[in-house]
């Protein structure tokens, strides 16, 4: 007989003050035997039924009887309040401290809880003198009835179902007799499902019938994971590919999982995207936790890492189809809590920490693990690298009331966890990290001696010391924490009075060194506070906050663009970017598509300011146009006059070849107004008179296109 382990029902070894472990009928714990390292497991074993064996007589260490449990270990979280109806046995949804699951329904010791898709049906495994059971309830008429034998199962030992996504098959573990196969080993079956509930059970087809595989679990491309065993060991997890209408040969899953010992019981994501599993630290220790893996985005696993201490020890992992709630099998209890815990233990892969890029409406930039909290909120936008492969950004801590740095990197697709740099203070108040235009330089303000601008070289792998970046301004005006260095490197930063006021500055460089600041005009400063500049590279957009007050919260954003060398008359960025509460620390990404500002939206859920971004166009269409394109043109575009204008307006361009010629006018959101022209023009100059009286007063742009060609202007409508 073939000695190959029957790890599940060996579910009490999960039990910290419990060192016992059933192990399957025939079928002997590995732990009896010496292991890798040639050390000697205790081989003490007590019968308690026909092939159920125990590895420790000693009377505080034996199993409870069924429905008991052990003496001074409690099942944690007994729920109040059950309901009858509803999914999930009516229960009420669990918060992020996990508790007992439906426990007038689930017994004491019963394991590998599944559920259809919507929850109104569920399997369970439970030990019945001392013999697997599966166990199942399904609403009917608003009432959970009590558990029943499921109609395939009560004859053998049959454990640890698995309902697939789709909810049309279930898989489970069986030991009844299969031709070719050896006896009391444990083969996968499968029933599926019927207009009258579930078929007869039937065997795996090769080549995954006859061999041993234990708790199945199937994503929805049916790709399956569970663990496997070629000899008296466990192997670890493998997985089964679903290719051409049949599965093929099992693959071991990398070391990223099975360096652990013991690696079973997977619960594999339907998009593949994570696999939850339990294992031991090492073979030294009599208890398993829950561990977690996630798919990177070249396919390989990351290194598996334990689930938070409230869920370990434990075991038997499984996640409701809707992603909600987290079920596993902890002191002799079947447990829930809410699976939110999943996102933010999931690292951050891929450009942008692996978020989905926004489209025109903005949306919260943060993972769930990167977002603000009791502890802490985003102190500004992201500044990222020229390459985006690094990412600096501002925590304010409130327990210390200040600022830090923290910073982040990407390598081979997986970002770092958050870190102080090198640079960065644990007294000091430090913020606004930015990247020079080459990534190879920072700047960033600090309160700490010599500044409050600084900056750092990178060096290797790290960076310099700060050194201190001197730019003048008069002694009766203070600095705030932000600042803004462009192309040609010129310093947009603010200054502010005691009374409040707060208006943004300019600093040239010339010959290496800053100039005295000059005071932004009326277009942009205000009596109120503005403050926060950014600017893109060229210096065609300026965005701003203020809490001037026409805007729609506590501070909104405005925009303003420069215009035959002139800032013009800004404008609010809308109630598409700004809120009712407070939105500033405007930012554009290095590759200029998107735009960064932060907020807190409390109908999001924001414990504080987090950072949210949008597509750059959305705010400055001007942004996805070619600027300064180098060579001879083929056309060239006027500024219409007058300008501002009541309506009115006259538009010159001028063509040196034949081609098709379009031009229209845009509002500050990217969307056509107006077509003024679309048609074939021989070469020559020409001039249009625009009547644009039934456009809302504002900014606009008009744009002309030629020969693949293009050129942008702004015009303003009074």
């Amino acid at each position: 007989m073939n000695r190959i382990i029957g790890l599940m029902v060996g579910i009490i070894g999960f039990i910290p003050c419990i060192q016992a472990q059933i192990v399957s009928p025939g079928i002997e714990d590995p732990r009896l035997a010496s292991d890798t390292s040639g050390k000697q497991h205790d081989s003490q074993v007590m019968i308690v039924s026909p092939g159920i064996m125990y590895r420790d007589i000693s009377d505080e260490n034996r199993p409870p009887e069924p429905g008991i449990v052990s003496p001074g270990v409690k099942c944690p979280g007994i729920m109040d309040g059950e309901s009858a109806s509803g999914p999930y046995f009516g229960q009420t949804a669990p918060g992020t401290i996990p508790k007992r699951f439906a426990p007038s329904k689930i017994p004491l010791g019963a394991w590998g809880v599944t559920f259809s898709p919507d929850g109104m049906e569920c399997f369970i495994t439970q030990n019945i003198d001392n013999v697997a059971v599966i166990k199942t309830s399904k609403e009917a008429d608003g009432t959970w009835p009590n558990l029943t034998t499921a109609a395939f199962s009560g004859t053998y030992w049959d454990m640890e179902s698995h309902i697939t996504p789709a909810g049309n098959r279930m898989y489970f573990g069986s030991q009844r007799p299969l031709e070719g196969a050896p006896p009391d080993i444990l083969h996968q079956w499968y029933v599926d499902k019927t207009d009258t509930g579930w078929s007869e059970p039937k065997p795996m087809d090769p080549p995954l019938r006859g061999i041993f595989m234990m708790f199945p679990s199937v994503a929805v491309n049916g790709n399956m994971y569970f663990t496997s065993g070629t000899g008296p060991i466990v192997d670890g997890i493998s997985v089964s590919r679903w290719v051409d209408s049949c599965y093929q040969e099992p693959e071991l899953l990398s070391d990223s999982i099975n360096y652990l010992y013991w690696a079973a019981h997977p619960f594999i994501a339907p998009d593949e995207s994570y696999i939850i599993f339990d294992a031991k630290a090492d073979s030294t220790v009599d208890i398993t936790d829950l561990f977690i893996s996630f798919r990177r985005p070249d396919g390989a696993w990351t290194k598996a890492k334990k689930l938070p201490s409230s869920m370990t020890p434990g075991g038997c992992a499984y996640v409701s189809r809707d992603g909600k709630y987290f079920f596993f099998w902890k002191t002799n209890c079947t447990m829930w809590v809410d699976a939110g815990f999943i996102e933010k233990m999931r690292p951050l892969m891929g450009p942008y920490l692996g978020q989905t890029p926004p489209d025109t409406i903005p949306v919260r930039f943060v993972p769930p693990s990167l977002q603000a909290n009791n502890e802490w909120f985003w102190h500004g936008s992201p500044s990222f690298s020229p390459d985006l492969t690094e990412m600096f950004f501002v925590k304010y801590l409130k327990s210390s009331d200040r600022t830090e740095i923290n910073y982040m990197k990407m390598t081979d697709g997986l970002w770092s966890d958050p870190v102080r740099p090198s640079f960065g203070s644990t007294s000091y108040i430090d913020n606004n990290p930015l990247f020079s235009l080459s990534g190879d330089t920072v700047y960033f303000y600090s309160q700490r001696p010599g500044g409050p601008y600084f900056f750092v070289v990178r060096q290797n792998d790290d960076w310099s010391e700060p050194v201190s970046l001197y730019v003048p301004y008069p002694d009766t005006l203070s600095t705030t924490w932000q600042f803004s260095i462009t192309r040609n490197g010129t310093f947009y930063f603010d200054l502010w009075q005691k009374q409040g006021d707060i208006d943004i500055y300019s600093s040239v460089k010339v010959d290496g060194q800053y100039m005295e600041p000059v005071k932004l005009g009326p277009e942009i400063n205000s009596p109120y506070q503005d403050w926060g500049a950014c600017l893109d590279d060229n210096e065609r957009i300026l965005i701003f906050s203020s809490n001037r007050p026409d805007g729609f919260g506590l501070h909104d954003l405005y925009i303003s663009y420069k215009n035959e060398g002139n800032w013009i008359q800004s404008q609010n960025l809308g109630s598409n970017i700004n809120g009712p509460n407070e939105d500033g620390f405007p930012s554009l990404t290095p590759d200029g598509k998107y735009f960064f500002f932060t907020t807190a939206k409390y109908e999001n859920g924001d414990l504080g300011y987090n950072p949210y971004w949008v597509k750059a166009t959305t705010v400055a269409p001007v942004l996805g146009l070619p600027d300064n394109i180098p060579g001879p043109r083929s056309i060239r575009l006027e500024q219409n006059y007058p300008n501002p204008s009541t309506g009115k307006t006259t538009i010159g361009f001028s063509l040196l070849k034949a081609g098709h010629c379009n031009l229209a006018v845009y509002n500050v959101f990217g969307q056509e107004m107006k077509r003024l022209l679309d048609e074939e023009k021989a070469p020559g100059s020409y001039r249009i008179e625009a009547e644009l009286s039934d456009l809302k007063p504002g900014i606009y742009f008009y744009m002309i296109t030629s020969d693949n060609e293009m050129i942008t202007k702004t015009m303003i409508i009074l």
